[in-house]
């Protein structure tokens, strides 16, 4: 506790903190508060809270003066009213203020007039603690709601430290606040979302669930992590251990994702919901995870929530000793095999129709159900199938389309294309960004080759039996509705059904054919991916290909259409 209050004592920029020290002359850092801190470790935190929130310097100030005056739940009084303008000096009179009036008035009274601020009226009468009638703005009772929910969450222990329930409270609270009136803070969407009790509970029991689970069922504590965010998506802490399972899995790409969202929920929520560790703690913890997804050779410890400053060093410590340089792997004998193999079907181009040949790549092993377990992009949407399914639902559903290409079917079946032949959706990729990372995190086709996107098949829809243009790539299927009844898929002679949150993959140039024969939709995101037998530097020199016709293709459009134009629309 002494280091964190030497701490305290520097802004910043390094300075002494003229506030911290103001408030350890009065003896708060000797008064003792509630879960084993002092009262100088709540008020300063409770202005930190507020500076994240990117409030003004004097209403951060006000929040670390909040209770000095004692408050209605609060009986012990740090200052005298004697010693208004000695902090008034310190802090300033708009500060102190305030501080004044959150311990003058009544919770109650508080919370009753926040009910009120959607009214016409600017200003309001309202009663103290000892009987005495205030006359307040709309500002004082926005501002004095914007202490409490940081003094709230400031506050909020759970068992063991652990998460309390408050989020909720916080996020009703915050709905109130009159942006005429007062700078709204960034949480909760602009605390235009407000999180049910009975979510955030959901969130707490999946969450405990979850981090009781990381050392002896990862699998297990990843689903239920992956149901706290899903519960309630404003959380940090469920990302962080949802990093730390990916990489006990090998999942580095996901690792990286889920520590960076866990990074920007931590920094907009602006205080830790599992106070096992401080705020700090958890943002120290994100790098640290990060860090280690991005070092093929880093082991990760064990973490003991009983001695977290014990595993956050031993994690540092882990990451200093995969510091040293990795040697490249030699070269593997099927180097220069790959390399022929695709100087033949290069040479193939040149040989008959362009139609029949360009998409037959010689020497693949042609197989119609591949082991999902090859691709590491299938653990990569697995893990992250709660975020990816809900991202997907937020989908303007009219920017789906009728699947437009020459296949056979009966009934309804519509699409929303991530990528189309090379060409990006930026606006769908915008809206799902968890989806697209993964998706340009992971040897997918992004080229003329091949297609990821979203299908719909509507209750009642048959799409007949057709093949896929080419063997280069494999398709996989992420089902992220599926309905119970004959609904299914068919490639070759095998018949499989698809289980929502479980990849997946075929070769779609066999032929195949899909249903859904029952009365509810079916949806599925597809994802193609470059055949498993295709090394590396076949993928570089296919993308190479494919770039350069696209190019010259686009190139072409624009000439022919400047040639139309000049021959007014008239081909000679």
């Amino acid at each position: 506790m002494n280091e964190t209050i030497e701490k305290l004592e520097l802004n910043e920029s390094g300075v002494r903190d003229p506030v911290v020290e103001f408030l350890r002359s009065a003896g708060a850092a000797s008064v003792k508060h509630a879960h084993e801190r002092t009262l100088l470790d709540h008020l300063i935190g409770t202005r930190d809270i507020l500076r994240r929130w990117l409030l003004p310097d004097w209403l951060q100030n006000a929040g670390a003066l909040h209770s000095v005056y004692s408050t209605e739940s609060y009986r012990f009084r740090l200052l005298e009213e004697a010693s208004r303008s000695g902090v008034q000096a310190v802090v300033g009179a708009r500060a102190e203020r305030l501080a004044h009036l959150f311990g003058l008035l009544p919770r109650r009274q508080l919370l009753h007039l926040a009910d009120r601020l959607d009214e016409s009226d600017s200003r309001f009468e309202s009663v103290t603690r000892s009987g005495n009638q205030i006359e307040l703005s709309q500002a004082d009772i926005c501002n004095l709601l914007l202490l409490h929910m940081a003094n709230e969450a400031e506050q909020a222990y759970g068992a063991q430290g652990g998460p309390g329930i408050w989020i909720a409270n916080v996020s009703r609270l915050g709905s109130k606040l009159l942006p005429s009136a007062v700078r709204v803070p960034p949480i909760f969407d602009g605390c235009r979302a407000v999180v049910s009790t009975e979510s955030e509970r959901r969130a707490c029991a999946a969450y405990v669930s979850g981090t009781g689970m990381l050392g002896t069922d990862p699998i297990g504590a990843r689903d239920q992590l992956a149901a706290a965010s899903d519960a309630c998506p404003w959380l940090g802490e469920p990302l962080v251990w949802r990093a730390y399972v990916a990489l006990l899995q090998g999942l580095s790409t996901n690792a990286c994702m889920w520590s960076n969202q866990a990074k920007r929920c931590l920094s907009s929520l602006g205080v830790s919901w599992d106070k096992r560790l401080s705020y700090d703690e958890w943002i120290l913890l994100c790098t640290l995870l990060h860090t280690a997804a991005s070092r093929a050779n880093a082991s990760v410890p064990a973490f003991d929530f009983d001695n977290p400053t014990i595993s956050l060093r031993s994690l540092r410590e882990a990451l200093a000793d995969s510091m040293e340089d990795e040697v490249d792997a030699p070269q593997t004998k099927g180097h220069d095999s790959a390399a022929e193999r695709f100087h033949a079907y290069f040479r193939s181009l040149a040989k008959g129709p362009l139609k029949r040949t360009s998409g037959v790549y010689p020497g693949l092993a042609a197989l119609p159900w591949h082991e999902p377990a090859r691709f590491s992009v299938v653990a990569a949407l697995e893990d992250a199938f709660v975020e990816i399914r809900r991202e997907i639902r937020s989908l303007d559903q009219h920017a789906f389309h009728r699947e437009a290409e020459r296949i056979g079917r009966s009934g309804s079946w519509n699409v929303l294309m991530f990528y189309e032949r090379g060409r990006k959706n930026q606006r769908t990729c915008t809206h799902c960004p968890i989806t697209s990372e993964i998706i340009e995190s992971h040897p997918t086709v992004r080229t003329l080759a091949g297609l990821i996107y979203v299908s719909r098949l509507a209750p009642g829809t048959h799409i007949a039996a057709h093949r896929g243009p080419t063997n280069m790539r494999v398709r996989c299927h992420l089902p992220l509705l599926v309905p119970d009844g004959d609904c299914a898929i068919r490639v070759g002679e095998d018949t499989r059904r698809w289980e929502e949150g479980r990849c997946i993959v075929f070769d779609d140039s066999f032929d195949h054919e899909a249903w859904n024969h029952t009365s509810s939709e079916r949806v599925v995101l597809i994802v193609d991916l470059w055949h498993p037998d295709l090394s590396p530097e076949e993928i570089a020199l296919l993308e190479g290909l494919h770039g350069y016709a696209a190019v010259q293709a686009e190139s072409l459009d624009r000439y022919w259409a400047a040639n139309a134009r000049a021959r007014g629309g008239a081909y000679h």
